[in-house]
């Protein structure tokens, strides 16, 4: 008998933790616009605006809810949370930031600060922080009209592209949550990636190409191509890539290597005033392709790596100098000294007292299925 009673109180908490449960069922989903891209702006009279790029579920009992069509939302207010609210108030659902997949901003609104925008998206259970986070070059209105790709919807090709290229060398890929966590430990500066629109064969495209630096939460500087793969491969952070030398057996012509993998070994010393920043440097190539003549890797061998480090030692160092002229920190030595030398004090911006030293190791392993070319 007490079995019984048993198996029916379990019987009857089961059934009530189904009933109960909060998953959106039909009803549900076809009340609600789901955002998958937001992008904030600042607009001349210093209001903050807020494009949201939606799928607005398909409302009909004949067809299956899968199928949506994409709404264009616009909020315009004195604050991120005001501007939130008059979209809500244009639309006739609810708008959930759920499946967002992108936090953009504009120039204007990246160099005037996006501390209350991370603020909110830091507070607010609406706000995820999955989403990449992105500054876009460009006019708002190409983004939005003239921009294609497979996805009809910015957010979810926006996401595919930075998935696929964030470990590009010339690429980066920060989310909101990674940004969020560097801001409260020591990182001085923070690289996140810019979003640009590109014409390819009579079409617009979106490309991540180039970074901005962000420090205290206001954009100070920008990173073209060469100078976010220099910054990786200081870092250690490159799986991918190409080097591009002289052939040493006809200088008219080029060897490309393709990186492999690499890593970096970093060490800070003090010395006599200033800092001292080692960087040994390990980066695995084959040989990706042979410009006019290439007798064997095992002849070419030494004369290649030479070629290559020394090329890649040039460019890490301008590279370096570039950045420590601006008083730009992407290399973390604020970080290091931090957790190096806690109880001491030392300058405000410690990149301008540091010198690299870099040694650059290349390791070939091999040439592709062929050999040699003539």
């Amino acid at each position: 008998m007490k079995s019984n009673k048993f198996i029916k109180s379990v019987s009857l908490i089961i059934i009530l933790s189904i009933s109960l449960s909060g998953c959106f069922n039909y009803r549900d989903i076809n009340k609600v616009v789901f955002a998958t891209a937001a992008l904030f702006d600042v607009n001349e009279k210093g209001n903050i605006v807020i494009y949201l790029d939606c799928i607005t579920p398909y409302r009909s009992k004949n067809e299956s809810s899968e199928k949506g069509k994409r709404e264009l939302f616009k909020g315009e207010g004195s604050s991120v949370l005001e501007a939130a609210q008059k979209i809500n108030m244009a639309s006739s659902y609810e708008v959930n930031l759920s499946q967002c997949r992108s936090y953009i901003f504009t120039d204007n609104a990246a160099r005037r600060g996006i501390k209350n925008y991370v603020d909110v998206m830091n507070r607010s259970q609406q706000y995820i922080v999955r989403p990449y986070l992105l500054v876009y070059k460009g006019q708002v209105q190409d983004l939005f009209s003239k921009a294609y790709g497979e996805e009809e919807n910015i957010g979810f090709y926006i996401d595919d592209i930075v998935t696929k290229t964030k470990n590009n060398p010339s690429a980066i890929g920060t989310t909101i949550n990674e940004y969020i966590s560097k801001s409260t430990m020591n990182y001085k500066d923070i690289v996140v990636g810019e979003l640009g629109v590109k014409s390819d064969l009579n079409k617009s495209r979106l490309e991540l190409n180039g970074a901005a630096v962000f420090r205290d939460d206001t954009m100070v500087a920008e990173m073209n191509p060469d100078d976010i793969a220099n910054y990786k491969y200081l870092n250690g952070v490159s799986s991918t890539g190409v080097i591009k030398v002289k052939n040493p057996m006809d200088e008219n012509k080029t060897i490309s290597l393709q990186i492999i993998s690499s890593k970096a070994v970093t060490n800070l010393k003090y010395i006599d005033g200033k800092f001292e920043l080692n960087k040994d440097i390990w980066i695995k190539c084959n040989v990706g392709e042979v410009q006019g003549t290439f007798n064997s890797l095992a002849e070419m061998s030494d004369k290649l790596k030479l070629e290559a480090e020394t090329y890649l030692n040039k460019q890490v160092y301008d590279t370096f100098e570039k950045y420590k002229l601006k008083g730009v920190d992407i290399f973390e030595i604020d970080k290091l000294v931090k957790e190096k030398y806690k109880y001491e004090k030392f300058p405000k911006d410690p990149i301008m007292m540091t010198q690299l030293k870099c040694k650059i190791n290349i390791e070939l392993v091999g040439t592709g299925i062929i050999e040699a070319t003539y």
